[in-house]
């Protein structure tokens, strides 16, 4: 059992130590200080609760031992398609996308400047599929390696760090430079507490519960280092402020410690999203939600080679080297976070009719996440990109998932008649 919650809080942690966050991170300590830090607190507490709504005890009783079961019985199977579908793709092929390829140049040029950075991404890419393609469960516990070598690097560097910098407490200022859409960004650390571990349905909140205040810990030391080593500004005028604050806090070491986070958090991401992506189109599966596949048991090696070939044309047609990949990458995670209030909103809806004290926090964080998303879209100077991805990616899907449960339907239909006249 604790073998199982230790690969489970490492895959819940696959998001919160890639080095996307890190990256948004320093811009956002930078941005607004010690006020992102208290934003970031408030983003783990929201995360917590709604965990706590998702896999509460009293819905293991109510077929809600899924988060895929939540959102059918909260927004019914069509909308739930729609969602999972595309939340799931959108992240699964664009953020290793730009992690992979910023692995490459940090490969480049912190360990060997000669190797081609491109086919270093490429080599990351194929040791994620082959893990898959050995085994999903040999996938699962390389996962642990990935932690551990972003977190002990980590730990080297942020002990590294208090002992170098002076010993002045870290200015309680929340600055002049004030941005909300940064501040608001901070709902985006904690995503990624889908997982839960196998065939047990009883406190399955614990390993999710872990990652989260292991990420929370990460996250108050490395946007306190950050801020005390380099200049506010520095920070959130770059994109690359985390090996900035590496090197600041202890010259090329650090910088080299951080060369190992990026590519370790880049493999672990990319297999955490693998198995995001496939435990969700596995869950749709089982219930006949899965369009063109007929319910039962899915078979991830095709997907695992399906978004490979598709993330290998994608870095190889330079979408990385293209700021809208960024853009994409931003309405991926808004549309994320919008299916985490919408899971919360049906863990609400379920537990309030059980009569569950303080369910209607539920239907709350839905609202904030909602109001966060609407925020972050408006405020946002690539809007329109934004919106018009969005679009692109939840209408054709909505279109497919409706075609689906209309034939999903008529084939019941059809059965059970043929049915009934093999009977008579």
């Amino acid at each position: 059992m604790a073998w199982t919650y230790l690969i489970t809080a490492t895959l819940c942690l696959g998001w919160m130590l890639s080095p996307d966050v890190f990256i948004r991170v320093g811009n956002g300590v930078g941005a607004n200080k010690t006020l992102f830090i208290v934003g970031g607190a408030v983003a783990a507490l929201l995360a917590a609760r709604a965990l706590f709504l998702v896999r509460h005890p009293q819905l293991q009783n109510d077929g809600g031992t899924n988060r895929t079961d939540l959102l059918v019985y909260g927004v019914g199977p069509t909308l739930t398609t729609t969602l999972l579908l595309a939340s799931r793709m959108a992240l699964v092929l664009l953020i290793p996308t730009g992690a992979l390829v910023a692995s490459g140049y940090a490969f480049n040029e912190i360990f060997v400047y000669w190797f081609p950075n491109f086919g270093f991404a490429y080599l990351l890419l194929a040791l994620v599929v082959v893990l898959h393609l050995v085994s999903e469960a040999f996938a699962r516990k390389a996962q642990i390696v990935f932690t551990a070598l972003v977190l002990s690097s980590m730990l080297i560097l942020s002990v590294a760090g208090w002992i170098t910098t002076n010993s002045s407490p870290v200015p309680v200022d929340t600055g002049a430079s004030f941005s909300l859409p940064l501040l608001a960004g901070s709902l985006f650390f904690f995503l990624g507490l889908e997982f839960s571990p196998d065939n047990l349905q009883t406190e399955s909140r614990f390993p999710a519960i872990g990652a989260l205040l292991v990420g929370l810990v990460l996250f108050f030391g490395w946007a306190m280092l950050s801020i005390h080593s380099v200049p506010a500004e520095r920070l959130s005028g770059t994109t690359i402020p985390h090996l900035i604050a590496a090197r600041a806090i202890w010259g090329d070491t650090g910088r080299v410690l951080m060369g190992i986070t990026i590519i370790a958090g880049t493999c672990g991401v990319v297999n955490a999203l693998f198995h995001l992506a496939i435990g969700s189109f596995r869950e749709l599966a089982a219930r006949g939600l899965l369009p063109g596949h007929p319910r039962g048991e899915l078979m991830p090696r095709r997907y695992v080679v399906l978004f490979a070939l598709i993330i290998g044309v994608l870095m190889g047609k330079g979408l990385a080297g293209y700021e809208i990949l960024d853009t994409y990458i931003q309405a991926s995670l808004l549309l994320w976070l919008f299916v985490g209030g919408m899971q919360a909103f049906s863990a609400a809806t379920l537990l309030g009719r059980r009569g569950v004290p303080h369910s209607w926090h539920g239907h709350a964080i839905m609202t904030v996440y909602t109001v966060a998303v609407v925020s972050l879209i408006a405020s946002d100077s690539e809007a329109v990109p934004i919106v018009r991805f969005l679009a692109l990616i939840l209408l054709p899907t909505a279109a497919l998932a409706a075609f689906w449960s209309r034939r999903r339907l008529a084939l019941n239909v059809t059965n059970n008649q043929h049915a009934k006249g093999g009977h008579s």
